[in-house]
């Protein structure tokens, strides 16, 4: 028995030792502290790239996030008065960033994934909507060519009853395959977020389309 209560001992300690190791491995160190009114930031990572945030209020811990980021802000993306957080994204690259919205609720912070694929967002305090870039690359045939469809333009997305909603877009789509460009909208309408297809245009070259006044570039 002596020798079962041993073994088990040295395998308590050593699960310890690997749950501390892998953390820290995992996390990395402690960056720096950020403070904002009652609340402060400990930003865990490496080389820079915030992996873990541990966010405390008056000294107590609330909760702890993880996230894969740079440059740290405490800003207010939802426009109800208390800051949120944001990080420029490590995994999408300049103009893409992590977001987390403050519950008030429960005092802790929670991602909002919606962010992730707003490119340059802005933001509107006085109209309380978020407009950002569309740039994206669509893969839709691999054989016997691969083709894509590309696509460049702009969004407004707007909170309601506290979910953040997309109420309009207009852009323009690219088919690498065939080389034509369709100018197409799109809005909410009833409640659903819909594209106006019957007002597609479509441009058989790229000099059409600049010469009906459309601009590819963004």
């Amino acid at each position: 028995m002596k020798i079962i209560r041993v073994l088990i001992t040295s395998a308590l300690i050593l699960s310890l030792i690997f749950c501390v190791f892998s953390c820290g491995r995992t996390y990395g160190k402690l960056i720096e502290t950020k403070s904002d009114g009652d609340f402060s930031f400990d930003l865990y990572g490496k080389d820079g790239t915030v992996l873990k945030i541990k966010v405390k209020k008056s000294g107590n811990k609330v909760c702890e996030l993880s996230c894969n980021g740079k440059d740290f802000k405490s800003i207010d993306l939802n426009f109800d008065g208390y800051n949120d957080i944001m990080l420029s994204s490590a995994e999408k690259g300049p103009g893409y960033y992590q977001c987390f919205i403050y519950q008030p609720n429960t005092e802790k912070f929670t991602r909002n994934l919606k962010f992730d694929n707003m490119l340059d967002p802005i933001l509107d305090p006085e109209t309380k909507t978020i407009s950002c870039d569309i740039k994206t690359r669509t893969l839709i045939l691999k054989y016997p060519e691969e083709a894509y469809k590309e696509v460049r333009g702009s969004a407004v997305w707007s909170w309601k009853n506290g979910i953040l909603t997309q109420v309009s877009e207009e852009g323009i789509e690219y088919f690498t395959d065939s080389k034509i460009y369709c100018v197409y909208t799109s809005s909410e309408i009833d409640g659903e977020f819909t594209r106006n297809d019957a007002g597609d245009l479509w441009f058989w070259s790229y000099d059409e389309l600049v010469s009906a006044g459309y601009t590819w570039e963004n």
